[in-house]
């Protein structure tokens, strides 16, 4: 296996853990009693969304791996962008680590995955930082998070073929396969998929945090009577 191909693999597989460890967190936390049926249901379901997003958040790294061969002859070099992908992927953990953590938060206060209210809060940021900051330790939390990402860095980071760099086809056909599997996926699934079950529960459960953030970003709406209680029309 080359540096590129081990590196891409790498973040596909970090994502999928801990959106796969997310989901099931999330069902533990909710509390509610599933049935076996809804478990499988919501288990595989948020698999393939987790797959959609996994392939975006790995087509950077086919990007660098593409356009950034390591120099052979110079170890200096070398070694220099062995330090600069570590420190992109300690980044890239944390990154996942914190959205995860911030889908409990969220959780906790609606109930769902991220929607058009995750979305509005970036409208107003400084206050929702403040009020963030208020209600949760944000610093040991962001501290732990950091620690956390070290250490799956340390134990899970493929360092073995990391000046084993593909020839220059592999390295573009890898990228052309990137970008091909990220519009594809992007392409296919519907956000509808995951609102076939009648328990809102387990919908939620089955979609993916970060896919349903930029749903609602595009679609810039939210269904008040999923939400929110309202009077019979009547």
């Amino acid at each position: 296996m080359t540096r590129g191909l081990s590196r891409f693999v790498w973040a596909i597989s970090i994502f999928m853990m801990i959106a796969s460890g997310t989901r099931i967190g999330l069902a533990l936390f909710a509390g509610d009693h599933f049935s076996s049926e809804e478990w499988r249901e919501f288990l595989t379901l948020g698999f393939v969304y987790d797959a959609v997003v996994a392939s975006c958040f790995a087509l950077p790294w086919a990007s660098y791996d593409a356009f950034v061969p390591a120099a052979r002859r110079m170890r200096s070099t070398s070694r220099l962008e062995r330090i600069w992908a570590a420190g992109w992927a300690i980044a890239y953990v944390f990154i996942v680590i914190c959205i995860a953590a911030m889908e409990f938060v969220f959780w906790s206060e609606f109930g769902s995955r991220f929607n058009f209210v995750a979305v509005d809060y970036l409208v107003y940021t400084h206050e929702v930082i403040g009020n963030i900051r208020q209600s949760y330790p944000v610093g040991a939390w962001l501290a732990a998070a950091f620690g956390v990402s070290l250490v799956v860095w340390w134990v899970s980071w493929p360092r073995r073929w990391a000046d084993t760099v593909a020839r220059r086809h592999s390295r573009f056909a890898l990228l052309a396969f990137a970008v091909a599997a990220c519009v594809s996926a992007v392409a296919v699934t519907r956000f509808d998929t995951s609102e076939r079950d009648a328990n809102v529960v387990v919908r939620e459960l089955s979609m993916n945090g970060v896919y349903a953030f930029f749903y609602a970003f595009a679609h810039n709406e939210l269904d008040y009577a999923r939400y929110y209680p309202n009077l019979p029309s009547d």
